[in-house]
């Protein structure tokens, strides 16, 4: 579903942030801009936003963009994804539950149930040494990355926080870990200055803050690398505020998807 039968490419998943004030056509339109722009498809994120926001944006989406890889988070209890219809709405069901330094997360396993039960024909992308989670050591990594691998189809790791940027190494202690043949996304503080570090360790890059447009109130930053911007924005507004949140940036899904796409190993 991912990568087809031939060699497997790395692939660029805008993240989508909706709240209960987006329209559905709004999201849709973001989309849009991110495939017209080199994107491989789309990943909605409540920010936050209701199951119903959440429903009709992805309705929205795949109206406009039929058979288009697309992904939600809906960020809430796993309970309250019972009776959710969603096969034909996303192939991609991402949780930040998964397995941190502790071992597998209850909230992972109840997810998992319910998307069996309802018959669920997509991937799920779970957590795996991901932010605001248990920290999983180094040392810890191998033994808990079979948990993993069983119980999620893709691991997703990330940096320590929104809008920062994962260390290489640590990415690379993820990979070795994992397998060279496990599927793994990472996700926060990706930018097209340190992607290039990242591409070795990755199958597939979720990024939100690195191609969200800025504040033009923000002008005293333009100096900085967008790396830099990121952490100095964060500090100035919260992670919540630093950008504006579901509207991306075309240049900047551009240059990522020119860096994402033509790495070579």
């Amino acid at each position: 579903m991912l990568f087809g039968s031939g060699p497997r490419r790395k692939l660029l998943l805008p993240v989508l942030h909706v709240d209960d004030d987006d329209k559905p056509e709004h999201t849709a339109s973001q989309a849009l801009l991110a495939m017209k722009h080199g994107a491989d498809g789309v990943i909605l994120c409540s920010w936050p936003a209701s199951i119903r926001v959440m429903l009709e944006a992805l309705d929205a989406v795949n109206a406009a963009l039929p058979h288009t890889l697309i992904g939600a988070n809906f960020l809430c209890a796993a309970s309250e994804l019972k009776g959710v219809r969603l096969n034909g709405r996303c192939e991609i069901l991402w949780t930040d539950s998964g397995v941190n330094g502790h071992g597998t997360e209850s909230s992972l396993v109840e997810t998992d149930s319910i998307l069996r039960e309802s018959g669920f024909r997509g991937l799920l992308f779970g957590s795996f040494a991901f932010k605001g989670r248990s920290y999983v050591s180094k040392e810890d990594m191998p033994r808990l990355a079979g948990e993993a691998r069983s119980r999620m189809d893709v691991q997703t790791t990330s940096g320590s926080s929104t809008g920062v940027a994962m260390a290489p190494q640590r990415a690379a202690s993820v990979r070795a870990a994992l397998g060279s043949d496990a599927v793994v996304a990472i996700a926060s503080g990706v930018t097209v200055e340190n992607v290039s570090e990242l591409l070795p360790s990755t199958d597939i890059v979720m990024v939100g803050t690195g191609v969200e447009a800025w504040r033009e109130a923000d002008e005293d930053l333009a100096a900085l690398d967008v790396s830099a911007r990121i952490a100095a924005m964060v500090d100035r507004y919260g992670t919540s505020g630093a950008v504006h949140q579901g509207r991306l940036d075309p240049a900047r899904v551009a240059a990522l998807a020119a860096v994402v796409h033509g790495y070579r190993s």
